[in-house]
């Protein structure tokens, strides 16, 4: 039940405020299926009118690949690095 709760408020929050980029923070490896649901769910729900989706946190630190979280766009591995990458994925997807 709290997943389903956690599931429909991310999905209003997207479809409310319609944001450019979303931030999937990750500190814990083992919550790496989180992340994974959650980049998924965003692409079930919105498909091609989804916000980009930029990962970051200290347990993505050692990604190597977007291609590695089907539906991430872009990682932020220290708070410069995201920032930069939220305004390429703004430029691109805007």
């Amino acid at each position: 039940v709290e997943k389903s709760a956690r599931q429909k408020k991310r999905r209003a929050a997207v479809g409310d405020r319609q944001p450019d980029v979303v931030g999937l923070s990750l500190s814990l490896p083992m919550r790496m299926p989180a992340l994974r649901e959650a980049a998924a769910q965003l692409v079930a729900n919105f498909g091609t009118q989804r916000p980009g989706v930029l990962a970051g946190g200290l347990a993505l630190r050692r990604a190597s690949s977007v291609t590695e979280i089907p539906g991430v766009d872009a990682f932020g591995v220290d708070a410069k690095r995201a920032v930069a990458s939220a305004n390429e994925l703004c430029r691109l997807l805007g």
